[in-house]
């Protein structure tokens, strides 16, 4: 009889630690759910793992994969537009949902501009969406102007939020908003909301270097916290409350007022596993562990 109870504590140690590890290793970072550094030279879902497929939202300027020889030395997503408010926007494998306290999603990037940005409170743009079950499929082909009626890719509609960055030298107001969907190009047009005030004192890109930015949203009790930034400096760590969205499939790049080319390359978007279903998978590998110690056992 006591051989059995050593036995039974033994097994269920051994098993315990196995969910110890796994939920460390969960709640420590999540997983990766794009990782696109063009290294296959296009910017459809192609070779590379978990690369994902990028779109020109306005019939205007161009999108491409190009070397940079210059500062980032590597295959970059080259976005040149030819007007301003214009946006590319990416399509996620999936549609991530925060539906515990504690789940995000955050994209990261590197960026650099082809020549020095010009002063502008809006300068670059981005962002994480939900496509309102219009999926992007295909380059714009309806407008080259995103305010004309005629207009209506299919990021017009996406609802999410969105950072702005500021360029150049002048005046400074970094901002966060939440975007409705419905009127102009995706990371602009008049359906937003601002959330919080302007930043106004930290740095602007004002150069050709590399550089980096992230946003990152994060369910809360009452709504989510925004967290963005750039070169691993934050710039916003906000809550909002007001007309929350938990659901995303997209993120997009803007250029905003600056009509500037604009290198990225290294996106990443990466996801926390959710609670809600970590739970069972810990309980049915607790189960495997106890199992496969006793068969070895005997």
């Amino acid at each position: 009889m006591m051989a059995f109870r050593l036995d039974f504590v033994r097994r269920w140690s051994i098993a315990a630690l196995g969910i110890a590890a796994l939920s460390w290793c969960s709640v420590a970072g999540g997983s990766f759910i794009v990782i696109d550094g063009f290294d296959d030279g296009g910017r459809t879902n192609g070779a590379d793992p978990l690369d994902i497929a990028w779109y020109r939202t306005v019939n205007t300027g161009s999108l491409d994969v190009f070397y940079d020889s210059g500062a980032m030395n590597s295959n970059v997503l080259r976005f040149t537009p030819n007007l301003t408010f214009v946006a590319a926007v990416g399509v996620l494998p999936t549609t991530f949902s925060l539906d515990n306290v504690g789940d995000y999603i955050e994209l990261s990037f590197d960026f650099r501009y082809l020549s020095t940005p010009g002063s502008q409170t809006s300068g670059l743009r981005w962002g994480i969406y939900n496509d309102a079950s219009t999926p992007a499929t295909a380059d714009d082909t309806s407008s080259a102007d995103p305010n004309s009626l005629a207009y209506n890719h299919a990021s017009k509609n996406d609802f999410g939020y969105y950072f702005n960055l500021s360029t150049g030298t002048g005046s400074t107001a970094h901002q966060l908003w939440r975007e409705s969907g419905g009127t102009g190009s995706i990371t602009a047009g008049t359906d937003r909301f601002q959330i919080g005030g302007n930043e106004t004192t930290l740095p602007k890109v004002a150069n050709t270097a590399v550089h980096s930015g992230f946003l990152r949203i994060t369910k809360t009790a009452a709504g989510v916290n925004l967290k963005a930034g750039v070169d691993n400096t934050t710039y916003f760590d906000q809550e909002t409350t007001s007309t929350v969205y938990t659901s995303f499939n997209g993120i997009a790049f803007g250029n905003a007022a600056n009509n500037q080319v604009i290198y990225f390359d290294n996106v990443r978007v990466e996801a926390v596993p959710e609670p809600g279903m970590l739970l069972p998978a810990l309980l049915a590998l607790a189960g495997l562990v106890y199992y496969a110690v006793g068969r070895k056992s005997r």
